[in-house]
């Protein structure tokens, strides 16, 4: 009887294997017999970030309903109560500020400010307008001095001073009535005799903290109205980067850029910036060399797969209409958002918007931003106000055309 030899080990992993033909492969193979089961990947969990979908992962730009503009959240209301979403690592966001409002600017503070609160790497460069100006960078100065008050932290602060007055009014009373009162016998009250007094205890002491209690949230509170604490500042302190062209530079778009990327790779390259993302906010940079260069890179981060995100803020004011280095910024860009205020419209604005103080406008969220796969079907609008220590954004409820009940944007 011709017995078939069993194919060739190379070719297993193309057949289902008999049991004939796995006694045959232990023979001859042994470390062949089993195989192991598959593991999950290990996936690395940065500082201030969280797994998404379609292999993303998401930092918070500091305001909870942004994040939940940026993810597509329908249940972003007047309330906020709306969750998920964020900025995607390896993305670019393009705030388009207005001219008579600050609200462009409060999008900044809050993503600066989340990154000093979540122990990431925060860079912020500038470019001079010549070399011995330092308008520039007194203006960042000027910038960092506004950054908003972490609610999280003071109120963390608080609870450990009240805990801490608390253990020891606890720990105190304790030990008043652990000493024995010794009556003339020299019995206790407690029964006891003599053996000196009794060992005090410290129930405070012996208190656990509660799991995911004290855990850095994904996104913290602010309050614009107050500076933010020193101590975060000095612990994580942003980083200012000089990335003029030289004077006589024949592209200064190119010189530009390898600068940036030379202080992005500084920042990663510090003993923190591999456990956590790295934050490049681009203020007020001209269009001119911005639009060339934000492309590249774009690239240059997923090339890498570096844990960047990108926001830039430039005033399309400054420009005329239609400006084509506004259109590619645009275009390039991942997520836009323009904001404009009812300050710069002649009247009263219509009663629908009489709670607002301006408009945030979305016309853009790039494709597959935020794991959805898609992007906007059509340009979102949401309304803005300021309460002094809150910035509001939430959707705009519009009567229809035929006076019927109100109905979100």
């Amino acid at each position: 009887v011709h017995i078939p030899s069993p194919p060739l080990p190379f070719l297993q992993l193309k057949f289902k294997q008999t049991d004939w033909q796995r006694h045959e492969i232990s023979a001859l193979r042994p470390d062949m017999s089993t195989f192991p089961p598959r593991r999950a990947p290990i996936v690395l969990r940065r500082r201030g970030t969280r797994p998404w979908l379609n292999g993303l992962t998401l930092t918070s730009c500091g305001h909870r309903e942004l994040d939940s503009v940026l993810g597509g959240s329908p249940g972003l209301g007047s309330t906020g109560s709306g969750s998920g979403g964020g900025l995607c690592l390896g993305s670019t966001t393009l705030v388009c500020e207005d001219r008579l409002s600050g609200f462009g600017g409060d999008v900044g503070l809050y993503f600066v400010a989340e990154g000093i609160s979540q122990k990431q790497q925060v860079l912020l460069p500038f470019v001079a307008s010549s070399p011995d100006s330092i308008t520039e960078e007194s203006n960042l100065r000027s910038f960092l001095s506004r950054l908003p008050r972490n609610l999280h932290v003071a109120r963390s602060s608080r609870r450990m001073e009240k805990a801490a007055s608390a253990d020891l009014e606890t720990s105190m009373d304790s030990i008043i009535d652990d000493l024995p009162d010794d009556d003339d016998d020299g019995q206790a009250v407690d029964g006891s005799f003599g053996g000196g007094p009794p060992v005090p205890s410290f129930p405070g002491t012996m208190r656990r903290r509660r799991p995911g209690k004290d855990d850095a949230p994904f996104c913290h509170s602010y309050d614009l109205s107050a500076p933010m604490q020193s101590a975060l500042l000095a612990v994580h302190p942003p980083i200012l980067a000089d990335c003029t062209p030289p004077p006589s530079c024949p592209d200064p778009a190119a010189a530009f850029f390898r600068r940036l990327v030379g202080h992005v790779r500084a920042a990663l390259d510090t003993p923190g910036g591999t456990r956590g993302a790295l934050r490049v906010y681009l203020r007020d940079v001209d269009p001119a060399l911005l639009s060339p260069i934000l492309p590249l890179l774009v690239a240059h981060v997923r090339s890498y797969d570096l844990p960047v995100v990108v926001v830039a803020s430039v005033r399309p004011h400054n420009h005329p209409p239609g400006c084509p280095l506004l259109v590619s910024l645009m275009r390039g860009a991942g997520a836009v958002f323009t904001v404009e205020s009812f300050a710069g419209r002649r009247g009263r604005p219509p009663a629908e918007f009489a709670e607002y103080d301006a408009i945030l406008h979305v016309p853009r969220i790039g494709a597959g931003w935020g794991g959805f796969g898609c992007k906007t079907n059509r340009p979102s609008r949401y309304g803005m106000k300021r309460d002094g220590r809150k910035l509001a954004v939430s959707m705009l409820h519009l009567p229809p055309e035929d006076g019927g009940g109100s109905v979100g944007s």
